[in-house]
């Protein structure tokens, strides 16, 4: 999946270790203790990593160049010891070069402030690293990298759907959080808003509230298995499509309009920040690694035209879209694991990203599959020594492929891992993270729980 990070470099230059190592006083030496080495930190921003195929069909990574500043004076650096007790707790600022440390494994963590609940324009970064201290020597520690940890959310209101507010200063759409939180975003909200992620996988709810032609509309709407990390979009606009789930709309009985609402999951997005520590984006040229990429997203100040005629929905008769679905209940003989996939356009793409402790590409690729693919335009990938292709692979667990996703007049797929279920053997979830998208540029996603 595509992720923006700040990488914490730990590094040394050669000099530096040499009057790191000569600083060391051997009549202070305590025994069984030793010194970690905090100096030369540095931050980067890296561009975002973006799944795409070449002309040969073979998955590849393209990395964007987009670039930041980052003042790392209020990060805050603490240490744990093995037990998860803290033991030391810094800003970047007062840090000591040479801390001392008993012998004994160790993990540092880095994070950019104290997490808000909810909160505009506050992304929160973190991540962490494990050392080991050894009695009288310095250690040194391995590039620290730190994601984004809580979860963006941006709203946008269709322009056809501000047209038929009648009262823009009265509607809104409040987005709330697992642990309660809630922000309020209006028609005319630019900002978006971040949430703490209190568990791996969240739950938010949208509660709409406006007067639309004369008429008060009022729903709510759960968006599920939303991970830290993620940026969501959720577009409302109008529509006369009569064959919407009712969970999804608001009945507009005046014209037989409804509102219906997008959720995209997008993690390739320029970040804004209300905080010091975070500079505008920069552009990648002149900065090592990034002169070859290319950067053409516009900046959210101008967002992308809402869509007002287009639906992506996942259904499913057997399977639990928005909670967890044992394994045990599925396979060959016992169950069917299908999810219909249904959008108003033809389909261009239907990318599939397993996150699985066993369906691992080591796992896969002996019998012609990988972990990551798109089964409209299926892979190849190399294993000992050999380009395979994984379209026999697909085909033999009775997915569709190529002409079979994208075919003209398809707007209808069956998602079916019927066959798949029997081959997760080991304890454990298993994330199947399924991103359709049409021929028109329009996207939606789920991720879908299977539990051994």
């Amino acid at each position: 999946m595509n992720t923006k990070i700040f990488s914490i470099l730990f590094s040394v230059a050669a000099m530096a270790g040499f009057s790191a190592c000569d600083s060391w006083d051997p009549e202070k030496e305590v025994n069984q203790k030793g010194q970690l080495n905090t100096t030369g930190i540095g931050v980067e921003v890296d561009g975002v990593e973006s799944s795409v195929n070449d002309n040969a069909g073979a998955l590849k990574v393209k990395t964007n160049a987009s670039r930041a500043t980052v003042d790392l004076s209020h990060f805050i650096i603490t240490v744990n010891n093995s037990n998860g007790e803290q033991v030391s707790r810094w800003t970047y600022a007062n840090m000591p070069d040479l801390p001392t440390f008993p012998v004994g494994d160790y993990t540092i963590s880095v994070k950019s402030h104290e997490v808000e609940p909810a909160a505009w324009n506050a992304p929160y970064f973190e991540g962490s690293k494990t050392f080991s201290i050894v009695a009288d020597k310095i250690t040194d520690v391995e590039t620290i990298v730190c994601t984004l940890a809580n979860i963006r959310v941006t709203v946008y209101f269709s322009d056809k759907l501000k047209q038929a507010i009648d009262n823009l200063d009265e509607a809104y759409v409040k987005i709330t959080s697992e642990g309660n939180n809630s922000l309020i975003y209006t028609p005319t909200e630019t900002r978006s808003g971040y949430f703490a992620a209190l568990d791996d996988l969240e739950t938010l709810r949208l509660d709409f509230s406006a007067s639309v032609k004369g008429q008060e509309i009022g729903f709510t709407k759960t968006l599920d298995y939303i991970a830290k990390g993620q940026h969501r979009k959720i577009y409302l606009s109008l529509t006369s499509n009569d064959n919407l789930p009712p969970e999804e709309l608001g009945t507009i009985t005046n014209d037989g309009e409804a509102i219906t609402i997008d959720n995209t999951v997008s993690e390739d997005d320029p970040i804004e920040s209300d905080y010091p520590w975070y500079e505008d984006n920069l552009d990648g040229s002149g900065r090592p690694g990034g002169e070859d990429f290319d950067d053409n997203k516009g900046d959210d100040d101008d967002p992308p035209t809402p869509p007002s005629d287009y639906e992506i929905s996942f259904n499913s008769e057997t399977l639990n879209l928005s909670g967890v679905n044992m394994v045990s209940d599925y396979g060959v003989g016992i169950k069917d694991a299908i999810v219909v996939i249904t959008s108003t356009k033809e389909f261009s793409s239907l990318l599939v990203k397993i996150e699985s402790n066993m369906l691992t590409d080591d796992f896969l690729m002996p019998v012609g599959l990988i972990s990551e693919f798109d089964l409209a335009n299926p892979p190849t990938y190399v294993y000992d020594g050999e380009t395979k292709d994984t379209t026999d692979g697909l085909k033999g667990l009775g997915f569709p492929v190529k002409d079979e996703v994208t075919g003209a007049g398809i707007t209808t797929i069956d998602f079916d891992i019927t066959q798949f279920v029997p081959l997760i053997l080991e304890s454990g979830d298993h994330k199947f993270h399924i991103t359709v998208t049409d021929k028109e540029g329009h996207s939606n996603s789920m991720t879908l729980l299977l539990r051994k």
